[in-house]
């Protein structure tokens, strides 16, 4: 049976592990999106330069530093099923920030195999033309195989990013399905094993007007996880699904494409909620019913796919 998860962020307490996932487990959820990238900025290390972070730990250190939430998620059954890693992860002619993010990336892929996470995303770069985010990316994600072939269980994730344009959003990275495909097959060959999935973000779908039963169709058994969310056609808004319309009954997100998509493929993985925003836009006192609300939203998408 497919769970339904929600990402840590913002209910997650480093300090307080154990009430954080007792508290989202009685909001009805099975699974989380553990946000490791809240440590480590990738656009302010490559922007401003090197600066400590809990990546300066050595291995071991920070393996100790996640004990805790080991240990909250072995005890209330609440597991980690994918885990988003810092972004961007290189820029061209930042070698210090490069090195840096490449090390951080290294060591979130140890700290997945020790918290039995089995995906981590990473996001794809991007080109000046199709040519050289192809080629930024071959060179991004085939560096990333020594590093993912020494950790057992876990998968680097490629997630679909829109694009931007004077006053509107667009095709990004890695935005085709069938050129996500083409590349995450090359990288399984190359590293002789299945060290390369997709991560399929719903709401970045919309902004690069794609549409999503086709994705879904072109991307196929590649799919690992999801990011679900939706927004207006314009901006990045992370809203709640079946919220946005563009008349009074219209919705703009083909949520029954969406469905029948994962049904076609046979998804077997978790919905999970890509939805913080929501909860920062919402007063405090409203967040339990909140959660409460996401959830069962993924537990109507998980009645649907498994009729």
């Amino acid at each position: 049976m497919h769970k339904v998860s929600i990402q840590s962020y913002p209910f997650y307490n480093h300090d307080k592990a154990l009430e954080s996932l007792e508290y989202i487990k009685a909001r009805g959820f099975e699974a989380i999106d553990y946000n490791i990238n809240t440590y480590l900025n990738g656009k302010d290390v490559l922007g401003s330069g090197v600066k400590p972070s809990i990546f300066d730990k050595t291995e071991s250190e920070l393996i100790d530093f996640f004990k805790p939430l080991k240990e909250a998620s072995e005890k209330t059954g609440v597991i980690i099923t994918q885990m988003h890693a810092t972004y961007p992860a290189w820029e061209q002619g930042k070698y210090e920030a490069n090195d840096y993010i490449h090390m951080a990336l290294d060591k979130t892929f140890a700290v997945c195999e020790y918290l039995n996470c089995p995906h981590i995303v990473v996001h794809p770069l991007d080109g000046a033309t199709r040519q050289e985010e192809w080629e930024r990316n071959l060179n991004l994600f085939e560096g990333l195989i020594p590093l993912i072939k020494k950790r057992n269980g876990v998968k680097i994730c490629i997630e679909n990013i829109f694009g931007r344009r004077p006053g509107r959003t667009c095709e990004g990275r890695l935005s085709n399905a069938l050129e996500a495909a083409k590349l995450i097959d090359y990288l399984n060959d190359k590293a002789g094993g299945d060290y390369f999935g997709f991560c399929f973000d719903v709401g970045h779908s919309m902004l690069s007007r794609r549409d999503i039963y086709q994705f879904l169709l072109d991307i196929g058994s590649r799919l690992s996880i999801l990011h679900i969310h939706e927004n207006n056609g314009d901006e990045d808004l992370h809203c709640l699904p079946f919220t946005c319309v563009n008349t009074a009954d219209h919705l703009i997100c083909d949520w029954n494409g969406f469905i029948k998509g994962l049904k076609d493929i046979n998804y077997k993985g978790d919905l999970s909620f890509e939805t913080a925003q929501v909860l920062k836009r919402m007063p405090a006192p409203t967040h339990d019913k909140v959660y409460e609300l996401i959830c069962e939203m993924g537990k109507y998408f998980v009645s649907e796919i498994e009729k």
